[in-house]
């Protein structure tokens, strides 16, 4: 799912609450009639809006299952150590003439990453976390 924040607004709290899950909700709904959100892992950083206390509790509500972010550990997320610079790499030296054809574009890319690739992403997730785990919850690159 890639969710573009609408020009003027602000990465909030309510923000999260009130677009970002609905919509992760309505994509998981799809793959995931019976339980939709529910029992879902969802590991992100600990950006502010990310771990409010109104963000935690409606997500609870919803029964997913937040998985803890080491602080100072902006690499231990696959989105951080892995996708934000394949996109960044893939749309080098284009021009978008609009925000929705730069969502467009990613979209795109991110729906030609191959299986093979996501799995070596998660055993990279996995080491990581392992590492923290291993270090007791210390993570230095």
């Amino acid at each position: 799912m890639i969710e573009a924040l609408p020009e003027g607004a602000t990465y909030t709290a309510d923000y999260v609450c009130s677009s970002v899950i609905p919509k992760l909700e309505s994509v998981l709904l799809k793959q995931r009639p019976t339980l939709g959100l529910k029992r879902t892992k969802l590991h992100w950083d600990n950006a502010r809006p990310h771990a409010a206390p109104q963000t935690l509790e409606h997500l609870a509500e919803k029964g997913v299952i937040t998985l803890s972010h080491p602080p100072y550990s902006p690499d231990i997320s696959p989105s951080d150590f892995f996708l934000f610079g394949y996109l960044k790499h893939m749309i080098e030296g284009r021009d978008f003439s609009s925000g929705e054809e730069l969502v467009a574009a990613l979209r795109e890319i991110c729906a030609t990453i191959s299986k093979e690739v996501l799995s070596n992403v998660l055993r990279g997730w996995k080491d990581r976390l392992l590492h923290v785990i291993s270090s007791g919850g210390e993570y230095c690159d």
